[in-house]
């Protein structure tokens, strides 16, 4: 993809405020793990930049931020409780997408691929 396609210029313009945003929401629920509110909010935010990456056509980005929305799914249903370690996992998968992004934009830097 061409980093100067318009979809992907405005989702690299915004993309540290959306990790961000998820990163505070991740903190937040590790400390509030019982609030429902959070919850949702963590997960949408997971799905839509799931979402996101689809649309742009990072399918390997996509995959590993559907594994992190079907655990946040099962957390939502009861099925698992939410733990500083699947925190910790979202948290490190945050930054890994943030590094992944950041080596894009460094001069002479990767260009982006799938």
């Amino acid at each position: 993809m061409n980093p100067d396609d318009s979809p992907l210029r405005d989702f690299l313009r915004e993309r540290d405020e959306v990790l961000d945003e998820i990163e505070t929401e991740i903190l937040e629920l590790e400390h509030r793990v019982d609030d429902g509110e959070v919850l949702r909010g963590l997960f949408r935010s997971v799905h839509s930049l799931k979402g996101t990456f689809g649309l742009l056509g990072f399918g390997s980005l996509e995959a590993v931020w559907q594994d992190a929305e079907t655990m946040l799914e099962d957390v939502r249903n009861c099925s698992v409780p939410f733990s500083n370690a699947k925190g910790g996992d979202l948290l490190g998968l945050v930054d890994r997408t943030r590094a992944y992004f950041d080596e894009v934009d460094r001069p002479g830097g990767s260009r982006i691929e799938d």
